[in-house]
């Protein structure tokens, strides 16, 4: 019980707080809390309450979960409070596998925390009548059947540079083109010595 009201303190302090957002996606045209932000918020007042909170990352047979507990360095013998929430290790253009899963506990941990201590952040929220009206606005170019044959017999840095480009919120491509786009990229570089002149060219069949 003590430690709730530790935690509805810190909500207190923070909702009464003018904290500006740092974060801003020009593309949309928002601002927002960042990972940092929010940690470094939530940290300073829980310093203050003699709360501690420790994040985990966990793989299970109903996939990844992430999860917050919250203890009273007051009372250790008090049951922490846990929070958790389903979670996804995000595919990323040009990422290996553990930048992968760095973004994906970055924001995790992200949201749990504004989830317990009810940080609110309304640019983030995809039912709210702007940001439904700017991706109405939003025109999607998708990849065409020549560019696709175009990309897939050029050289690594063509087929890298399609894949980044059509990966975005405004430029897509199919997943059959993507598939085949990511397969032929990995026969290039895995294959043995540097890449023949008609890799480099994109003459090969």
């Amino acid at each position: 019980m003590k430690t709730l009201l530790k935690i509805q303190k810190v909500i207190d302090k923070i909702k009464e707080s003018d904290v500006k957002k740092l974060g801003r996606n020009d593309f949309s045209g928002y601002d927002y809390f960042t990972p940092e932000q929010i940690d470094g918020i939530v940290s300073a007042e829980c310093k203050t309450e003699k709360l501690f909170y420790k994040f985990d990352l966990a793989r299970n047979e109903f996939g990844i979960s992430g999860s917050l507990k919250i203890y009273d360095l007051e009372d250790l013998k008090a049951e922490p409070i846990v929070f958790e929430m389903a979670s996804d290790v995000p595919a990323i253009t040009a990422t290996n596998a553990a930048q992968q899963l760095g973004g994906s506990m970055t924001y995790t941990k992200r949201y749990l925390l504004q989830n317990a201590f009810n940080i609110n952040d309304n640019n983030l929220d995809p039912d709210s009548t702007n940001q439904t009206k700017k991706r109405e606005e939003i025109k999607i170019t998708w990849l065409t059947k020549p560019q696709f044959e175009s990309a897939l017999n050029s050289n690594v840095k063509g087929i890298g540079a399609t894949l980044e480009k059509y990966s975005t919120a405004t430029f897509k491509m199919s997943k059959e083109f993507k598939t085949q786009l990511e397969n032929k990229l990995n026969d290039l570089i895995s294959s043995d010595g540097e890449p023949t002149n008609e890799q480099l060219h994109g003459t090969n069949n």
